[in-house]
């Protein structure tokens, strides 16, 4: 996620009295994690960012949406999952962390069970 993206959260936060914690509290991610979105060393998956928008509303959604730009090859809307069960918040920080290829791997991988 572009350092654009950072400074746009930061800044809609900042501007709406917003704590890093009730974000994290209404998107169920970790406060750490909303950090790292504000400094640029994280990226929110697109459903994170849909849910950032729908809280938000308005100019804010779509200067957020605006800023959220990813890489074509790095696959975050395809994150593995098994049928009929969402990951939780922890495999979904930990899946974050892997390169883009391990994580196109790991799909292959679940769409085989």
């Amino acid at each position: 996620m572009s350092s654009a993206f950072a400074a746009t959260l930061a800044r809609i936060l900042r501007q709406r009295y917003i704590a890093e914690i009730d974000v994290a509290r209404e998107l169920g991610v970790s406060p750490s994690l909303v950090a790292r979105w504000l400094t640029g060393d994280a990226s929110p998956s697109s459903e994170d960012v849909a849910r950032l928008e729908q809280l938000l509303s308005g100019a804010d959604a779509l200067a957020l949406r605006s800023a959220a730009v990813w890489p074509a090859s790095t696959g975050r809307d395809n994150l593995p999952e098994t049928p009929g069960r969402a990951l939780s918040v922890t495999e979904r920080e930990l899946l974050a962390r892997v390169p883009p290829a391990f994580r196109a791997a790991f799909a292959a991988a679940f769409a085989k069970l």
